[in-house]
C-alpha cells in the first residue's frame, strides 16, 4: 500500500465530510465509492475492497451526521437566545394599538403564555 495513495484518499474523504452540500444516501455511496476507485490501493481484480469502502462510507456518514448535529445545536442555541420579551415586543409591533392602555394589558396578557405558544402567535401574525 502507497502512503501517498492513502493520503489522497484521507483528503478526499475529509473534503466529502466537510463539504456542507446536503447528499442523499446513495449520492455518497457513490462519491465514496468515486474517492476509492481513483486509487488503485484498494482494488482488487478491479473490484473494490468491501471491508475499505464499509469502513471509509461508515466515516463520512458518522462525522457528516456529527456535524450536522453541531450545526443544529448552533441555530437552537441561537433562537434560544431570544427572550420570551423580545417575543412579546416582536408580536406588539405586529398589531395596532389605540392607546398605551391597550398595550399593557395587551403585553400582560402574552406574559402569561409560554415560550412555545409565543412563537405560535409570532408566526401567525
Amino acid at each position: 500500500m502507497s502512503n501517498i495513495s492513502i493520503t489522497s484518499i484521507d483528503n478526499k474523504i475529509e473534503e466529502l465530510i466537510n463539504d456542507v452540500t446536503k447528499y442523499n444516501f446513495i449520492d455518497l455511496k457513490d462519491k465514496v465509492e468515486k474517492i476509492l476507485r481513483s486509487e488503485d490501493v484498494f482494488l482488487n481484480n478491479n473490484q473494490l475492497d468491501t471491508k475499505a469502502f464499509d469502513m471509509y462510507f461508515n466515516i463520512v456518514i458518522t462525522r457528516r451526521n456529527k456535524l450536522e448535529k453541531k450545526e443544529d445545536k448552533k441555530r437552537l442555541k441561537i433562537d434560544s437566545e431570544m427572550t420570551k420579551y423580545d417575543l412579546i415586543e416582536q408580536i406588539c409591533k405586529k398589531l395596532e394599538f389605540n392607546s398605551n392602555e391597550e398595550v399593557i394589558k395587551k403585553v400582560e396578557e402574552l406574559e402569561n403564555k409560554s415560550f412555545s405558544q409565543l412563537n405560535i402567535i409570532n408566526e401567525n401574525l
